[in-house]
């Protein structure tokens, strides 16, 4: 009768730590895929950098090419209307160029936000993941050492 009692109560702790172990790789998953979307993320950021320092540098090339253009408008009398409309043009063009390194600027803000939420979620799971390990830890000793 005794040994029965303690074989149902081994079986019992036996099946918390299969519970236990499945919540482990559950939570282990769960990390890495959040580690994937963090490093996708990352990922993503890098791409906007880029991006921003193309559309700088496109900003510059636009610039240095109205400053040429506006020295040969100046030299030729008879092309100042088309220099004015083309240079007209090229303000709009500088306008839109700004626009759009505003929003990836937004979008870069809004990725990092993101980035950082996720590191706060990796780091609340490695937490829930810590106290999962002690509580296995503890299951074990007290399954292996019942006294």
């Amino acid at each position: 009768m005794m040994i029965e009692q303690m074989e149902n109560k081994l079986a019992g702790q036996s099946n918390a730590i299969k519970t236990i172990e499945v919540t482990y790789e559950k939570l282990k998953a769960k990390v890495k895929g959040l580690e994937a979307r963090n490093f996708t993320k990352n990922k993503q950021i890098k791409n906007l950098q880029a991006k921003n320092k193309e559309l700088d540098m496109k900003v510059q090339e636009l610039e240095t090419m109205g400053k040429q253009q506006m020295r040969k408008c100046y030299d030729i009398d008879r092309d100042r209307a088309v220099a004015i409309a083309y240079n007209k043009k090229l303000q709009e063009n500088i306008i839109e160029f700004e626009t759009e390194r505003a929003t990836k600027n937004k979008e870069f803000k809004n990725v990092e936000a993101q980035n950082q939420e996720l590191s706060k979620k990796v780091e609340s799971l490695e937490s829930e993941l810590d106290i999962t390990r002690q509580i296995c830890k503890r299951l074990f000793r007290l399954l292996t050492n019942p006294g």
